[in-house]
């Protein structure tokens, strides 16, 4: 029997969500490397941002919460910087970043060194994508 709103039958929708989920499938298996090749680069930049502020923080003497507070401003700059922005509107941007987290009480001089930091990590050219994954990671 027909469905009163398409006009499908049965058959006709079952072999239409068959299709879709051949070419679903199809479609994952194709992304699949370029998914592992943004992944290992985001691992890859997640391992360079660690190994840039552990030794910096330990300098500082920063523990616990405090720390995880500056490790977490730096994410968010390195994000903004590989977000494809630059200029004045990276700056504000930056800028708008450092106001939020002077106002949890982080001290404005390390933020702004947190912030050299941020320039000297590398990301690599094929991961300029959206960090939002990043600071999921990250918090986990």
């Amino acid at each position: 029997m027909a469905h009163r709103r398409t006009g499908w039958s049965a058959t006709e929708r079952q072999n239409r969500f068959a299709n879709k989920v051949a070419t679903m499938d199809e479609a994952y298996a194709n992304a699949t490397g370029v998914m592992t090749i943004q992944g290992q680069n985001l691992v890859g930049l997640l391992n360079a941002v660690k190994e840039t502020f552990q030794p910096w923080a330990n300098t500082k003497g920063l523990l616990g919460p405090v720390r995880i507070a500056y490790r977490n401003y730096l994410l968010e700059v390195v994000k903004a910087k590989n977000e494809g922005i630059d200029g004045e509107a990276l700056a504000v941007k930056i800028k708008a970043l450092r106001q939020k987290y002077s106002v949890m009480g982080l001290i404005e001089g390390y933020l702004e060194e947190l912030e050299q930091l941020a320039y000297q990590i590398k990301a690599s050219a094929s991961n300029n994508i959206s960090l939002y994954a990043m600071m999921n990671m990250a918090k986990k």
